[in-house]
């Protein structure tokens, strides 16, 4: 309604959670929920052929439902860190705590 439109004071860009300020350490990488099956699949498919092409470890994959996928990986540069938190598809990367 217009109501509601006029209630919106300002629209900002989605940004990941990440800090590129971290270098080295195990990160836990969330990626976004396209809300399709197909969508969320070639997101997992990219990204794992960008840590391939980067040099980015990919520790573990761990399952949140049939196509949803968080990932544990190691990085070793911070330049790595600053190309991870670019990576289009990226809802958040979180310093690691071990998931059993």
């Amino acid at each position: 309604s217009k109501e509601l439109l006029l209630s919106i004071q300002e629209i900002k860009p989605f940004k990941a959670e990440c800090d590129e300020d971290e270098e080295k350490g195990v990160f836990r990488v969330s990626l976004l929920d396209y809300r399709t099956v197909v969508k969320n699949q070639m997101a997992r498919a990219q990204f794992q052929k960008f840590c391939s092409a980067n040099g980015i470890n990919i520790q573990k994959e761990m399952r949140y439902s049939s196509d949803l996928f968080s990932f544990m990986v190691e990085i070793d540069r911070k330049e790595d860190m600053e190309k991870l938190c670019r990576f289009e598809g990226l809802a958040s990367v979180k310093r690691g705590i071990p998931i059993i």
